[in-house]
């Protein structure tokens, strides 16, 4: 059975695990003034939005998501003339409407695969799963990471399916965010203290909303103590052996992070994969350029 898995580009994975494992990606949107730019995670288009767009329109730039005629495209034209299942991770309902048009064009699309199965595109039954990944960035690649291994060791798609509904609570993701940020945070006297004082928050995701979990001097203490904490979780192990680094910028300034050194050979100690890559464009309109996030599932019980 051809399996091909499909998700959506808030989804932070490098360009080249997408490729490698022919992950589909459907396109968020993000408006620029009159202009909307497409959100693939190409590279190339992803660094020139960082590069240009978020100095000069961070203000006007808006995240407009696919719609459900864009998503039924998207699935007829790419996934069912070459696939047999498609499995459909999808960012956190809670904060997308991605989720629900992944099911409202799933229906039309099993539909649609009816009739181009009798035309002869294809000898099976055509099968779509959507899954609601609770989780977006870097959380939503580690899941997404895990399905793509799990296909490509041969096992079945329902098995895949199970295995990303029991991880998804367990994913653990923590981040830095910039200094100037969209996110919520709380406005109690000794938060403003902390950031008079130089003092970084680090955040711990929980359900659609990130919490503090701590505190650190400057960004490149909180980035330290961020990336330590994950080399800490590695070695007392993980339950799936890789490790997603999302950045609001240059991927290839993730190595340079302060702590960045000790994660990796705490990586290469246990055998565990790192995949350091670009925070979606989208999902950096939200948080903020300059940002750094970290996602993993440890092992049951450390946390």
């Amino acid at each position: 059975m051809r399996v091909a898995v499909l998700t959506e580009a808030s989804c932070d994975l490098p360009e080249s695990f997408l490729r490698h494992h022919g992950v589909e990606v459907l396109p968020g949107r993000v408006r620029v003034e009159d202009r909307v730019v497409l959100d693939e995670r190409d590279p190339i288009v992803s660094s020139r939005f960082y590069r240009n767009a978020f100095s000069a329109h961070g203000a006007d730039c808006e995240v407009l998501q696919a719609t459900l005629d864009q998503t039924w495209q998207r699935i007829v034209d790419r996934l069912i003339p070459r696939y047999d299942y498609v499995l459909c991770i999808a960012p956190d309902a809670a904060l997308s409407p991605v989720h629900r048009n992944l099911t409202r064009a799933a229906f039309a699309a099993l539909n649609e695969a009816s009739a181009l199965r009798r035309e002869g595109v294809g000898t099976t039954p055509f099968g779509m799963r959507v899954i609601d990944a609770r989780a977006t960035s870097a959380a939503l690649g580690v899941i997404v990471a895990q399905a793509c291994l799990l296909i490509a060791g041969g096992h079945a798609a329902a098995d895949v399916a199970s295995t990303i509904e029991a991880m998804r609570d367990e994913v653990a993701s923590f981040l830095v965010p910039p200094e100037r940020t969209r996110l919520d945070a709380p406005r109690r006297w000794r938060d403003h203290l902390a950031r008079a004082m130089g003092q970084r928050p680090i955040l711990h995701r929980e359900g659609p909303r990130y919490v503090l979990t701590g505190r650190a001097a400057g960004t490149r203490g909180a980035v330290e103590k961020l990336l330590l904490l994950a080399a800490a979780e590695i070695r007392r192990g993980l339950s799936v052996a890789h490790v997603v680094i999302s950045h609001g910028g240059d991927p290839a300034a993730i190595a340079a992070l302060p702590g960045y050194a000790q994660l990796s050979l705490a990586a290469q100690e246990h055998k565990v994969t790192l995949l350091p890559t670009m925070m979606s464009v989208s999902r950096a309109l939200v948080i903020g350029s300059g940002c750094t996030e970290v996602a993993y599932v440890p092992r049951a019980g450390s946390r």
